[in-house]
């Protein structure tokens, strides 16, 4: 990982864990989001700096407002 990346997703974990994770931390969620949405897989949006994924967040949460969720 470069020492600019946000690291939103730690590496190990338990597979029989993933849902779960998935809905109880909201960086996990976020990340899968972003990945679904970029069209990039984990390790991808990992590399992103923690600039990046600060924006990418803020648009999200703006389009969720916006939409009245």
């Amino acid at each position: 990982t470069n020492p600019s990346s946000g690291g939103v997703i730690a590496s190990g974990g338990r597979p029989g864990r993933a849902g779960k994770v998935i809905r109880t931390d909201g960086n996990i969620r976020f990340a899968l989001q972003l990945a679904e949405h970029l069209h990039k897989s984990l390790d991808e949006i990992n590399e992103l700096s923690t600039f990046e994924l600060t924006l990418w967040s803020a648009y999200f949460n703006l389009k969720s407002r916006d939409n009245g969720a």
